[in-house]
């Protein structure tokens, strides 16, 4: 799962060494190529040019089903963009009447994911929902990856279906019963805010912090991170830029000192 598909498509522009066009990297390509104000054949020559690039392959004539799928995807979704989502206290009090510290995680991943990915819907069109739901979409296989769980499909299933047993999720299949969506009840948006994140990837660390009385926002992006000490105000993230920032003031001050020495 791509959560912030700008950064992604920067790393996609590094990489000289794909063995094969991908679908999928095609697509966040030809979404950031629109996203920087470019027409579509402009964004058709970039994807070619970037094909070129490669040190592995070279574009040919048999990719062009690839890059015009890519530009069709493009034309129906938005880049997708990192944006904070909350986990509320009345959803953290029903998580934790479960009992098991395995299954609640995986559920809060679960409502994690549901929450990022409606709050940042990169449909141009979106469906509309007569109801207020939260809806998981995604496979359970995505879904314990993010948990950091390897389960196997039975397990799964049975750890899913405690969490339906007690009546806070139900499945249900789209229309043409092709596919199966979650539909999570554990959802008081209303409540008060406690964790904030604005990236998956790291969620299933927040649940063990929440539990261990660990937690903290951040004093500079008021993203939920783990209390390491009583020192600490920030995440990870911004103490390393904030140390990036004071590396940069020494070494501007060091070198500003000797040019003066040496004038």
């Amino acid at each position: 799962m791509i959560f912030d598909e700008v950064a992604e498509a920067k790393k996609i522009l590094l990489n000289k060494d794909l063995e094969y066009f991908d679908l999928g990297k095609m697509t966040i390509l030809a979404k950031y190529f629109y996203y920087a104000g470019k027409t579509t054949r402009e964004v058709k020559q970039a994807m070619i040019d970037f094909c070129n690039s490669q040190n592995r392959i070279k574009y040919d004539d048999g990719d062009e089903a690839v890059l015009l799928g890519a530009i069709k995807n493009s034309k129906k979704y938005k880049i997708r963009f990192p944006k904070t989502c909350v986990v509320t206290q009345a959803e953290l009090d029903e998580i934790a009447t479960i009992g098991d510290f395995k299954t609640e995680r995986v559920f809060f991943v679960m409502i994690c994911l549901a929450k990022y990915f409606m709050e940042t819907n990169t449909a141009k069109n979106p469906k509309e929902q007569v109801d207020d739901n939260l809806i998981f979409w995604k496979t359970t296989s995505e879904l314990f990856r993010t948990a950091r769980y390897s389960e196997n499909f039975f397990n799964r299933n049975m750890i899913l279906g405690v969490i339906e047993r007690m009546g806070y999720i139900e499945t249900r299949p789209n229309r043409e019963r092709t596919k199966n969506h979650i539909n999570i009840k554990t959802y008081y948006k209303n409540s008060e805010p406690v964790i904030f994140f604005d990236n998956p990837e790291s969620v299933y660390k927040l649940y063990k912090s929440y539990k261990d009385g660990k937690i903290m926002n951040c004093e500079v992006c008021g993203n939920s991170t783990t209390k390491n000490s009583n020192r600490q105000s920030m995440c990870e993230k911004c103490w390393k830029e904030k140390e990036r920032e004071i590396r940069v003031s020494i070494n501007k001050k060091y070198y500003d000192k000797n040019k003066i020495k040496t004038v």
